[in-house]
């Protein structure tokens, strides 16, 4: 048989032994049932009609492409197995690496050990509702970095609801945290800040007010004691009555040293020195097994003080080291130094509040523990007036350190953890008159002693 002809009158035949002719759409509609598809000259006509909308489609999905890539936050679309199927550009800026790192891999990987109950608790919610579901918890980063971010997920679902993955997008709220963190450190700061003060002004009030009745009752009794001396067991009350007045006093003396009201004569006073007369005299106190380990051999560190001010912070700074060694291993470490300024950072408590150590040098005493060690919370209270983890004391001895520490415009740091033991420094500001000598930086950053 012949091919296809067409004659003038518009119709068409097939072969040349046909006697007659049919028309095209005919012919085109017997091929088709045969299963010889389109007529071959209608081919091209169909690609040209297909061609617009092929390229329509080119260029929505391109542009749907680059809003998800340029999109502002991490955009991932995951698997039911939580595996990244896509990440936009911010994802994969955000999570650290490439694309071709970051797609096939599970989302769980970048969340933090300590947070993954809360990451698979939040997928167990969008599970449970058709809305999104939000939460915090902390990414790493393929360089290390531990990012705060916040996650808003959705299930993606197909005509039958059936869910077939899910979409999120990552927050990152590291820098918002940051923010919140230090205005909660300032608003603390305040309160501690208005309970130091107001109880700087109690102790004050009832310190005064206590010394001038004690003065009265002291008066009194001494009196008494004159006009009484020849009935004994009058004397031994009255004697007993003293005694309780006389501590009274000191007690009183303490709490106003706590307040900064102490008094004296201030002069040119070596730290080191009166840390060694101090060392020596409650060595004596001390138990056999307990090693004390001392460099004080720094030059340097003099300061204006009341001398016996100053050896009374060394003494309670040393008696309280001694009393938080109980059974453990029986160790105090004593050494001294000059520091510039700039040096002194990194203690996990220091105070007085928000204190900040001025242009010049420090003469600095640190004296550490191989005891218990404090927890944040005994931490925060160690310096206010009549606290104590002891059995026996009065709850002072550091209290009264920091009170004549901020008489002298100095600080007193300290870093401990449970278990470890504690270590406090003390630093003064050296005298202006005295030649600053070079410092030790190996003091502060608690590098071992030998």
């Amino acid at each position: 048989m012949g091919g296809w002809k067409q004659g003038l009158d518009g119709t068409s035949s097939l072969g040349q032994d046909s006697e007659e002719g049919f028309p095209v759409a005919q012919g085109i509609a017997a091929i088709e049932r045969a299963g010889m598809g389109f007529f071959p000259s209608e081919v091209p006509v169909k690609r040209m009609e297909l061609r617009p909308a092929q390229y329509e489609s080119k260029v929505s999905r391109k542009r749907d492409l680059d809003l998800f890539d340029s999109a502002p936050l991490a955009y991932l679309a995951l698997g039911t197995n939580m595996i990244i199927m896509e990440a936009n550009y911010r994802a994969r800026r955000l999570l650290g690496p490439g694309e071709s790192r970051l797609v096939g891999c599970s989302l769980s990987q970048f969340v933090l050990p300590e947070d993954q109950h809360i990451f698979h608790s939040h997928f167990v919610e969008v599970l449970n509702s058709p809305d999104a579901a939000t939460t915090i918890v902390r990414l790493l980063r393929s360089d290390g970095t531990i990012l705060h971010c916040q996650l808003v997920t959705v299930a993606a679902v197909d005509k039958c609801t059936t869910i077939t993955g899910y979409q999120t997008i990552i927050w990152d709220i590291t820098a918002h945290k940051q923010a919140e963190d230090e205005l909660k450190a300032l608003q603390r700061q305040l309160l501690d800040e208005q309970k130091d003060e107001s109880l700087r002004r109690l102790a004050g009030m009832v310190a005064h007010h206590f010394n001038n009745l004690l003065c009265v009752v002291m008066g009194n009794l001494e009196l008494a004691l004159s006009d009484s001396a020849e009935v004994e067991r009058v004397k031994d009350c009255i004697s007993h009555a003293m005694g309780a007045s006389r501590r009274a006093v000191e007690m009183s003396r303490l709490m106003l040293a706590y307040v900064g009201s102490a008094s004296g004569r201030k002069r040119l006073v070596s730290l080191t020195e009166t840390a060694r007369e101090a060392l020596l005299f409650v060595s004596g106190l001390f138990s056999k097994d307990v090693i004390i380990r001392a460099d004080l051999a720094a030059e340097g560190a003099i300061v204006v003080a009341v001398e016996d001010h100053l050896k009374q912070v060394v003494i309670n700074l040393l008696l309280n080291a001694y009393e938080a060694l109980g059974n453990w291993k029986r160790e105090i470490s004593v050494s001294a130094g000059v520091f510039k300024a700039e040096d002194i950072s990194g203690a996990t408590l220091c105070r007085p509040l928000g204190w900040k150590p001025r242009a010049g040098a420090y003469a600095a005493l640190s004296i550490s523990d191989t005891g218990c060690g404090l927890d944040e919370m005994t931490l925060e209270s160690i310096f206010d007036p009549f606290f104590t983890t002891k059995c026996v004391g009065r709850g002072l001895g550091l209290s009264v350190v920091l009170g004549l520490v901020r008489l002298y415009e100095g600080a007193i740091a300290v870093q401990s953890q449970p278990g470890r033991g504690a270590t406090f420094r003390l630093f003064l500001p050296v005298a202006e008159s005295y030649v600053f000598q070079a410092p030790r930086n190996d003091l502060f950053v608690g590098k071992p002693l030998p």
